[in-house]
């Protein structure tokens, strides 16, 4: 077998893509917070969250915090509503 016949086609496109820079580019943020009450120093929860960036143009274009600033907003408007509850 030649080496075409066993890679499938979308992996060498995306990694053609992705070397040439033209391929779009997902940006991820994780956030991990643990919860303790001071009274008793006991952890009230413990959370691993992901949101989602915007999606970059290419691979070469640079990642700021606007584009996290969506994302922030809702995990910052959900810590609020988990406090107020």
């Amino acid at each position: 077998m030649k080496w075409y016949e066993v890679v499938p086609i979308a992996a060498v496109v995306g990694a053609t893509q992705a070397a040439t820079g033209h391929r779009d580019q997902d940006t991820n943020l994780f956030i991990e917070a643990e919860f303790i009450d001071p009274s008793n120093n006991q952890t009230v929860a413990k959370v691993v969250r992901k949101v989602f960036g915007t999606q970059l143009s290419n691979e070469s274009q640079q990642i700021t915090a606007k584009d996290f600033k969506a994302a922030i907003d809702k995990v910052s408007a959900d810590l609020w509503a988990f406090i107020r509850s």
